[in-house]
């Protein structure tokens, strides 16, 4: 995978430097992964309950997983799961730098070394964080859940409002192929039939609306809702409309459960 040019285009410094904003900061209750490379990457994980399915939750781009100590984790984890708070190489305290490559490379070996069967598995993407959980869906398509929130649906799309081709070396058709192999959500979720929970804020102006219904219109599962906000923006949203988001939450881990015999 790591031969690939295509994949490797993705990792150019460039990209780094104009489409993340690392931050370093620890997070409360740490747990090391290790990333492509050998890379330590710091998470964060909450207190383990016993048959408890777990949300695997990656955060936006500009935050860290240390941001979501404020009570947000045990917030999730008090609606009956366990939390893995999952951090990139480069924020936080993880080593290395933001590299678009290797972070999706890296969804692979975390995945691996969390060990998590697929029926106890709920995935949730915020905004960037979307690309990962994705990634991960595309690994296994028979993971229990799937929430993604205020989630970018079109990779390139965002690359291409930060860069032009020319200054990666190469020219905007090799950078479309090079998406469209790697970061390309409809050919990603067009084998997840499981629950899909979709959450977005009406006036969220930085990642639009109409990502958030790409994503309703990629994934065939006949489980699907979306959730549009009234409230809030693309930084707001949690918090403004933080009763019903955790009801939503809530309603879609429930949803998550096989039906019982009556």
């Amino acid at each position: 995978m790591r031969s690939d040019p295509l994949l490797h285009l993705l990792d150019h410094q460039i990209i780094s430097e104009r489409y993340f904003f690392p931050r370093s900061g620890d997070p409360r209750t740490a747990v090391d992964f290790v990333g492509t490379d050998g890379v330590q990457i710091r998470c964060s994980k909450s207190t383990p309950r016993k048959n408890a399915k777990t949300l695997v939750h990656f955060h936006g781009n500009g935050e860290i997983v240390a941001d979501y100590d404020d009570g947000y984790l045990e917030s999730l984890a008090d609606l009956g799961v366990n939390v893995l708070m999952v951090e990139y190489r480069g924020y936080g305290g993880s080593q290395g730098q933001p590299q678009l490559g290797k972070m999706l490379a890296d969804v692979a070996l975390i995945r691996e070394q969390c060990g998590l069967s697929s029926s106890e598995t709920i995935l949730y993407g915020r905004s960037v964080g979307a690309i990962f959980a994705v990634e991960w869906a595309r690994l296994d398509p028979n993971i229990a859940g799937l929430i993604l929130e205020s989630g970018v649906a079109d990779p390139y799309q965002r690359l291409v409002i930060r860069l032009e081709a020319q200054e990666l070396n190469t020219d905007t058709e090799t950078l479309k192929r090079a998406c469209d192999a790697y970061l390309n959500h409809k050919t990603k979720l067009a084998e997840y039939r499981n629950p899909l929970l979709v959450l977005h804020a009406a006036n969220d102006t930085l990642v639009t609306p109409d990502h958030a219904q790409a994503h309703m219109d990629y994934c065939p599962s006949d489980q699907k809702k979306l959730v549009l906000f009234p409230r809030g923006n693309h930084n707001t949203i949690i918090g403004a409309n933080w009763a019903e988001y955790l009801a939503e939450i809530q309603a879609f881990i429930a949803s998550t459960d096989p039906p019982t015999d009556r």
